[in-house]
This record gives structure tokens, C-alpha cells and sequence, in this order.
């Protein structure tokens, strides 16, 4: 929850004077990779963008928000201790974002980040840029907030015995407002129903790599084949390797990944890249169809997930290779 986190308390508040001018969001919107959400629940519906900041941060927080709903399916799947899980789901559920709703709704109130500023309808003219722009995007994070918690629950209710919250319970408990009178969170089902007609659109697969430059990925590639036999380059090429990890699209990569080195070595690996990738999750792995054990069977999750421990062969080659990428 770290870049929500930054917009909430650190520097990218919208308030701080570095981020205060519009012109400065205009050639950093295309920048963003929108990072998709296979499990969604939830759409948020909310007014359109007005300016170049109001629309970086949207598909920001969209981005990050789908992002993290991803790391914490891939958390609760990486492990089928029950107790484990009913854990990180109550320290994420009641502790963090409601911690974190609350905080926003102080702030919102502090601020006079009030909604009438942004609806189209109700706005004043008059009313100053730098307030509406800041308010949008602030009104926008705290409903990012509570599709986060919603999506959470509606996947992974059978982990608590606490009651399910439905939307209007967030205002009254958490955020101290009214009641608004339109939702601008819609059920996916809901919104799949209404438009049952229209073709469906395929979601394309990537690992999400941002970084950018692949010469870092390069040269872990190749650390790693030297210390570890990582790859088998007698079927997989170090090119192939980059290709598949910085696809946009994995559903058209005809590339396999064969490994050389052990399962458990490869899952270790997968978590030290985290850092660089935004979707480089055990499902994606799976889904993706490009990886391959050293015995030539494909890499499921499942099998991921078994094959964690803690000091894989070559631990300590591994660290430093990462480490000196640092």
C-alpha cells in the first residue's frame, strides 16, 4: 500500500508545492502501464478527469490500486495455512485500511476537500483550481480506499467472522460524512448484466516490468546463469528471457522459459524481482504457459508456492547478485 501511502502522507500529496503545477502531469501520463485486475469485483464511477493532473493520478491510483489486490491474492495463495491467512487478511482488513479510511477522512475534512467542488453540477466557477483538482483526486483515493477493502472481503469473507460491510457503513464509521446519494462503486456482475451484448474484450497478460531500461534485467539474467545455471541455453536464449519478462502482452509470446537451476532457486528468484515488476505474481507465472522445470514440466503456482523455503542452494550468490543491482 506504499504508493497509495505516498499520495496520503508523502510526496505525492497533490498539496505540496512540486506538485501543485498542471503542465508538470502532461508528458507523465503516458508513462503509466494500467495494470489490470483479473479478480475485480468492483468499478469505480466516478466524474470525468478536468486537467492533466486530475487525469495522471486517476489512472495512477486505478493502477496501484489493481496492483495491490493483486499482491495480496498472490499472498493469500502463496501459503494455504489458514491461520496465516485469516491473519494477513485481519491485518490488512482492520488494521490498515481502516487506519488509512480514517485518516482520509479526517484530512478530506481538514482540507475542505468537499465533493460538491468536483460535480459537475453543483460546482462553483469561482471556486479555486488548485482546491477542486486537489479534492478530485483525494475523493477519488478514498474511493480506491474502500474498493480495495470490498474487493478484499467479497473474495475472502470465509477468513473472518466479522460482519460484511456494504459501502454506506464506510461513511458512518470511518470517514464521519454523509451518506452520498449516488454510489459511484458498481458490482462488476452488475455492470457485465447491462452490457451482456456487447463482445467481451480480452485482458492482456504482462508482468508488468517498470523499469526503464532492460539493462538491469540483462545483467541479472546473466549473473545468474553463471552463478546458478538459471536457464537451459540450449532451449531458452538470454534474449527469450527478456522478451517474456518485458511483454507487454503474454498471450501472443510464442517463447518458453526452460529452467536449468532447481525449482525452489527459481522460486527464490521470483520473489527477488519483485521490486521490478508490478505483476510478476505465481498466477501470472502460471497463466503466462512459458515456464518450464528443469524436468521439462510446466511451472504452476501451486508448485511455486510449495517450493518456498528460506535458504534455497546458492542463497547467498543470489543475494549478492541482486544486491549489487541495487
Amino acid at each position: 500500500m506504499d504508493n497509495l501511502d505516498d499520495i496520503l502522507y508523502n510526496n505525492m500529496s497533490p498539496w505540496h508545492n512540486e506538485n501543485k503545477p498542471d503542465e508538470k502531469f502532461a508528458s507523465l501520463i503516458s508513462e503509466i502501464e494500467l495494470i489490470q485486475n483479473d479478480t475485480q469485483q468492483y468499478e469505480i464511477e466516478f466524474f470525468r478527469p478536468f486537467n492533466y493532473k486530475t487525469e495522471y493520478y486517476k489512472k495512477y491510483i486505478i493502477s496501484v490500486t489493481n496492483a495491490y489486490c493483486n499482491r495480496f491474492t498472490e499472498l493469500i495463495e502463496s501459503d494455504n495455512n489458514l491461520k496465516l491467512q485469516k491473519y494477513w487478511y485481519n491485518d490488512t482488513i482492520n488494521k490498515k485500511l481502516k487506519t488509512r479510511l480514517k485518516d482520509i477522512g479526517r484530512m478530506i475534512k481538514e482540507r475542505n476537500y468537499d465533493s460538491a467542488f468536483i460535480n459537475p453540477k453543483k460546482t462553483a466557477y469561482e471556486t479555486d483550481a488548485d482546491q477542486k483538482t486537489e479534492t478530485y483526486i483525494m475523493q477519488f483515493l478514498k474511493l480506491s480506499f474502500i474498493k480495495i477493502y470490498l474487493e478484499i472481503q467479497e473474495l475472502y469473507k470465509h477468513l473472518s467472522d466479522d460482519m460484511e460491510l456494504i459501502e454506506t457503513d464506510f461513511y458512518s464509521r470511518f470517514l464521519n460524512e454523509p451518506i452520498p446519494v449516488k454510489s459511484f462503486l458498481k458490482k462488476i456482475e452488475q455492470i457485465k448484466n447491462e452490457k451482456a451484448s456487447k463482445p467481451k474484450k480480452i485482458k492482456k497478460l504482462s508482468f508488468g516490468y517498470n523499469q526503464s531500461s532492460t539493462d538491469i534485467l540483462k545483467n541479472i539474467c546473466k549473473s545468474l546463469i553463471l552463478k546458478i545455471d538459471f536457464i537451459n541455453e540450449d532451449l531458452t536464449k538470454e534474449e527469450d528471457f527478456i522478451t517474456v519478462m518485458t511483454a507487454k502482452d503474454l498471450t501472443v509470446i510464442k517463447k518458453q522459459i526452460h529452467l536449468e537451476c532447481e525449482t525452489r532457486q527459481f522460486r527464490y528468484v521470483v520473489d527477488k524481482f519483485k521490486p521490478y515488476f508490478s505483476s510478476f505474481t505465481l498466477s501470472n507465472i502460471e497463466k503466462s504457459n512459458l515456464f518450464f522445470s528443469k524436468n521439462g514440466n510446466k511451472i504452476t503456482a501451486t508448485n511455486l508456492s510449495r517450493n518456498k523455503i528460506e535458504n534455497p542452494k546458492e542463497k547467498e550468490a543470489i543475494d549478492k547478485i541482486f544486491k549489487q543491482m541495487q
